[in-house]
């Protein structure tokens, strides 16, 4: 199964877990300001139409850059970074997508899961985190 659809299906089985120990967002963003090398994987959705650029690569570089300059201050470093696009096909207007960051590896498994979404003019937190835990 694709890794950010695995993904979503995660953030929905979440929301509906009650007894789950839920961590703020803005707990989690100041802990990664804090922690730079502290692994995160940071999800953003989106319509086609919105991501600025030309072409797939320019599209994409945009919010890869985007995100980790929101948080680290600097532009995605490839190595340092991983990056995943999920239907970002920018020939359709409209068409939802989304944009998968992992950013440092993780030793014990736990992953902290950041939302957003680019609204063409701004990144808007999703106010709503997840831990992924390794298998």
């Amino acid at each position: 199964m694709h890794v950010i659809t695995s993904l979503l299906s995660l953030i929905m089985e979440n929301e509906n877990n009650t007894n789950q120990e839920r961590h703020t967002l803005a707990d989690a963003v100041a802990y990664l300001k804090e922690n730079p090398s502290a692994p995160a994987r940071i999800l953003v959705s989106t319509v086609t139409h919105l991501v600025p650029g030309e072409g797939f690569f320019e599209r994409t570089r945009f919010i890869r850059n985007l995100v980790t300059q929101y948080h680290w201050n600097r532009d995605f470093k490839t190595g340092e970074d991983r990056f995943e696009a999920y239907n970002a096909v920018f020939a359709f207007a409209n068409r939802p997508c989304y944009f998968l960051i992992d950013h440092g590896q993780s030793h014990d498994g736990d992953i902290p899961i950041l939302w957003y979404q680019w609204t063409g003019d701004k990144l808007y937190e999703i106010p709503y985190t997840i831990t992924y835990y390794l298998l």
